[in-house]
């Protein structure tokens, strides 16, 4: 009985230790995500500097996170924004998944 207990105790860790290590995308694969979905679209003049994650959330879905983020503009839209999005690991690369809109300030 001993041996069940600490196989038990053992499985236990080993699945609160993979729940732990699910970490959503960096902040360069968010930018990378981001600029390819903007590359992909009519985006105007849109020119991203930088994108940093202020919070990221997993969805429940397998590798899918909805993230907060801080982007930097260049460009004709020079300024900072924020938006939220959606990003799914696909193939072993984040995208941006759905409709996104960006919150533009001085």
């Amino acid at each position: 009985m001993p041996h069940t207990r600490i196989l038990i105790m053992a499985a236990l860790a080993l699945l609160v230790l993979t729940g732990c290590s699910r970490a959503g995308p960096s902040d360069s694969e968010v930018e990378a995500a981001l600029k390819a979905r903007v590359a992909g679209h009519d985006m105007g003049s849109m020119q991203i500097d930088s994108v940093k994650k202020s919070r990221c959330v997993a969805t429940g879905a397998p590798d899918a996170f909805a993230c907060d983020v801080e982007v930097a503009l260049g460009g004709a839209t020079a300024g900072k924004g924020t938006s939220h999005l959606s990003l799914a690991k696909e193939n072993g690369v984040w995208t941006v998944v759905g409709a996104f809109s960006m919150q533009t300030g001085p």
